[in-house]
């Protein structure tokens, strides 16, 4: 009877459904505040080591609960401060005769974009461990062009000069 005069009320079902949306709806957006990147000039600042890279494998991080490692071959050093590269590339492709390096920090949840799959090809920002392996220190950027000229003009000190140039182009 109460139903019939009073349309507003819900029924539990819907009650249900609402309170089920609203909740989503609090953890979607906290998720996504969660998680926030700085620039990558202010990330390349942090790193001291810069490298573009082909992911060769994968493997659990024993040290580490929920991340893993990987072996990376290093196409190209945009950056090596204090000379670490050749310290830690240790190894060599057989086939390709490039460095490889060992990366740990994959999967990390602090860091935004941490995940790689086997034969990315991506951007690393990294800093040494400690113990002769690199680590991931910020979000992986995916190869473009417009990164890695963005990458590249970053270390180089001329960001501002590119990001100009950039925008001045497509005005």
């Amino acid at each position: 009877m109460c139903r019939d005069q009073c349309p507003c009320v819900l029924s539990s079902r819907s009650l249900i459904g609402v309170l089920t949306f609203l909740v989503f709806s609090v953890c979607v957006s906290w998720a996504k505040q969660s998680c926030h990147d700085v620039s990558l000039e202010a990330r390349e600042e942090l790193a001291n080591v810069v490298i573009t890279g082909t992911v060769k494998e994968v493997m659990i991080d024993s040290t580490h609960e929920g991340m893993y490692k990987g072996e990376v071959e290093i196409k190209r050093v945009l950056k090596d401060r204090g000379n670490l590269v050749p310290k830690v590339a240790n190894f060599e492709d057989p086939v390709s005769h490039r460095k490889m390096v060992m990366i740990e920090g994959f999967g990390d949840p602090h860091i935004c974009d941490s995940d790689v799959r086997k034969y990315d090809t991506k951007i690393f920002l990294l800093n040494s461990n400690g113990n002769g392996e690199l680590k991931l220190n910020s979000s992986i950027v995916p190869v473009t062009l417009i990164n890695l000229q963005h990458a590249d003009a970053v270390v180089r000190g001329g960001w501002i000069l590119y990001y100009y140039f950039w925008h001045s182009c497509l005005m």
